[in-house]
């Protein structure tokens, strides 16, 4: 298994073009995907109200590509559903860190971790979705945030959570802003949000189609974070039959006592393959494809992908113009047995 490390500064029409001619030979996989039905008036009203650069983005993949503006706008800008199994993922987020494993399947994976310093929005690192998308990342102002799929048995029109997330890492500088910017964003499924910021502001958004919570947790300064909801008002949403064992890997990490630990030993034990949080279920859609760590205190970035080294990113230096030298990422996909 091996994922590229991009990298692009520049306005974002260009970075679309950039980013669509380094794709150019995977355009089939996207074309390829599913969708329910497609309401280009309101996916290009929301993107135009919260992030219009992110059009901008679209526009010249478009370009790049050779494709029609609208079936760009459908394939990148995450207003449509594909049809594609939940998946799991497990995070926590600490006044000095924030540590994110993903689980899910190579089938349907970007394979690229990528580092954005567009003109017109905040500078952004994570791993893609969909191009456009992120699982998770973090940005300039040292703002962190993932996804955790709950339910999609409940939905409504909206944004995909992977949108969300490139929304808010594009234009909020700190936890509170981004609260209030995802409670305004419509979306399809029922997901949880986890997030952290340089102030030491930690958050988990619990968040359905028709209602959004805030879990907190001012005492320990620590949030654990998996695919269930906590809030009594939305518990009713969480999946009856989840093979992603949601409630057993929140127990797991309460049993390790993180608040006794540093975020290197935390992302250590994330990515061991021998950790309760490590996942080989990859036909389920159930297997760890990465392990994302940003510490606050030092702005590094750390990630690792399955049976790989853990590699370093100094992210103080990336946003102040010095490239990173990475070019691939290693890993190898072990089904369980």
């Amino acid at each position: 298994m091996e994922i590229s490390i991009r990298q692009y500064r520049d306005y974002a029409h260009s970075i679309g073009i950039l980013q669509g001619l380094d794709i150019k030979n995977e355009n089939q996989q996207f074309s390829n995907l599913k969708f329910s039905s497609f309401n280009e008036t309101n996916a290009n009203s929301i993107l135009q109200n919260y992030a219009p650069h992110i059009l901008d983005e679209i526009d010249g993949l478009a370009h790049a590509l050779k494709i029609e503006y609208s079936k760009a706008l459908k394939l990148f800008s995450g207003y449509v559903i594909p049809q594609v199994e939940g998946m799991g993922c497990s995070s926590v987020v600490h006044l000095n860190f924030a540590i994110r494993n993903y689980d899910f399947s190579p089938e349907l994976y970007d394979h690229c971790f990528t580092m954005l310093q567009p003109q017109e929005c905040f500078a952004t690192a994570g791993n893609s979705i969909h191009i456009v998308g992120r699982l998770e990342g973090v940005n300039e102002e040292s703002l962190f945030i993932a996804f955790h799929f709950v339910n999609n048995e409940v939905t409504k029109e909206g944004l995909m959570a992977s949108t969300i997330v490139r929304i808010i890492l594009d234009v909020c500088k700190d936890t509170s802003s981004a609260i209030e910017v995802i409670k305004e964003l419509p979306i399809s499924w029922s997901y949880n949000f986890s997030l952290a910021d340089r102030y030491g502001e930690i958050a988990v958004v619990e968040k359905s189609p028709f209602a959004t919570k805030i879990r907190r947790n001012d005492e320990l300064r620590l949030l654990t974070c998996t695919n269930h909801f906590q809030n009594e008002c939305l518990k009713y949403l969480n999946r009856d039959n989840d093979f992603t064992q949601s409630h057993k890997r929140l127990s797991n990490m309460d049993l390790q006592h993180l608040n006794h630990m540093n975020g290197e030993q935390i992302f250590k034990w994330f990515s061991n393959p021998k950790s309760p949080m490590f996942y080989q279920n990859y036909q389920d859609y159930f297997g760890t494809m990465h392990s994302f760590a940003y510490l606050f205190n030092d702005q590094v970035i750390y990630i690792s992908l399955p049976h790989g080294k853990p590699h370093k990113i100094d992210w103080s230096d990336w946003i102040k113009g010095y490239d990173s030298r990475l070019e691939t990422l290693s890993g190898e996909i072990v089904e369980k047995a």
